[in-house]
């Protein structure tokens, strides 16, 4: 009864928010320049077993400023922030809004920031922290509306993948263009960063002792540093299917001192194909698959690196204003490293108010998870909430 009560209280609540408002696509504009925003904000009520809250979790604001020179080339601006406006608060990250690392309790954090020069034949080149080639190439599946993204190796390590140059790559240089039925992307990543040891215990990571008293030496120093990487995708449109691959490989640098116990320098490696029918926002069937495997670019929940395999998949079908949609998130080892096992169930309801402004969304996520003490989770969790574009 009192679940009930909460939800009829959340309907007038949404209802008040749904009105059009002012947000607006384009801002300002004269012969050369325009400027536009981007982002949503999202409210949204979440309910887990006994426990429920409301949360702002995944809105982000920014703007593009576009600007054109001579011989029909184009340079611009795109900055993106996160916001989390519940930092006093006991804030619980949902869907897709990882964090970049060491954000921590920011109330403002960076989610795009890069400089683009872009031409219809020549295509376009980006500097900056960007969505990589690897996402733009395999993020179809990624389309929940709160939850999903968890399984396709974008947003690896807790964070938003931009050390590892998958998600949002920082420090990256890439270059896309589409010829005919092709699309192209390749992505240099140039960084060097450090990776510093901080471990409980030895034992709790299970630990061989040489490494063990080494790392008891020097716990809370430098391991090493994240080194250069690249990426590369492919696209084909077929009808109204597209066919795509994308690749990854980012490089770590480790301290001499660990090289003398047989740990070599290692290669952060992803690889996936994506496969998509239909257009997301269009009338009728929406359907996307993708699959990935990669080394040394995930961890358990223990904290330790293990070979991953991943899959995602979302079917979609929309009907005038409403859209019905389900789909999965599956991450497990490639081997018997690790029992650690991810599995979302996923399903839910959109009714678009306005195909520009937002919608309101039901989505509810069934757990499969075996962590790597194997004890398990089948949580049941729902999201009720109103997301508001500003694009």
């Amino acid at each position: 009864m009192k679940t009930n009560y909460q939800l009829s209280c959340l309907a007038v609540i949404l209802a008040a928010f749904c009105r059009p408002s002012f947000a607006a696509i384009e801002v300002y504009k004269d012969e050369n320049t325009s400027i536009v925003t981007q982002g949503f904000v999202r409210v949204v009520y979440q309910k887990i077993d006994e426990f429920d809250q409301f949360t702002d979790s995944g809105s982000r604001l920014g703007f593009k400023i576009f600007h054109e020179i001579q011989n029909d080339w184009t340079t611009g601006i795109n900055v993106e922030w996160g916001t989390q406006f519940e930092v006093n608060g006991n804030f619980s990250i949902g869907g897709n809004s990882q964090p970049p690392a060491d954000a921590g309790d920011a109330a403002l954090t960076s989610r795009l920031g890069n400089l683009f020069l872009k031409h219809d034949y020549w295509g376009q080149i980006t500097l900056g922290k960007q969505l990589s080639v690897y996402y733009l190439a395999l993020y179809h599946t990624d389309w929940y509306n709160y939850w999903g993204g968890s399984a396709n190796g974008a947003f690896n390590l807790g964070t938003d993948g931009g050390f590892s140059g998958t998600g949002r790559a920082e420090q990256a240089l890439s270059w896309t263009q589409s010829y005919g039925a092709f699309d192209l992307g390749v992505q240099l990543h140039v960084q060097d960063e450090p990776l510093n040891i901080n471990v409980r215990s030895c034992a709790e990571e299970e630990l061989p002792d040489q490494l063990c008293r080494l790392i008891q030496q020097r716990n809370g120093e430098e391991l090493g540093r994240t080194g250069n990487g690249y990426g590369f995708s492919l696209g084909y449109h077929w009808k109204q299917w597209l066919f795509s691959v994308a690749y990854n490989l980012n490089t770590i640098k480790l301290d001499p001192a660990f090289g003398n116990l047989d740990i070599d320098d290692g290669e952060d490696k992803i690889w996936g194909v994506g496969i998509k029918y239909g257009e997301f926002g269009s009338q009728g069937l929406y359907l996307a698959a993708m699959y990935n495997q990669s080394s040394l670019h995930e961890v358990d929940d223990s904290g330790l690196f293990y070979d991953a395999k991943g899959s995602e998949l979302m079917v979609k079908y929309n009907v005038n204003k409403f859209g019905v949609y389900a789909g999965y998130n599956d991450l497990r080892a490639r081997d018997s490293s690790t029992p650690y096992q991810l599995h979302h169930t996923l399903a839910g309801v959109e009714y678009r108010f306005d195909h520009i402004s937002g919608l309101i969304f039901f989505e509810a996520k069934r757990n499969d998870l075996i962590f790597s003490d194997n004890t398990t989770n089948d949580a049941f969790e729902i999201a009720l909430g109103v997301t508001y574009n500003l694009y």
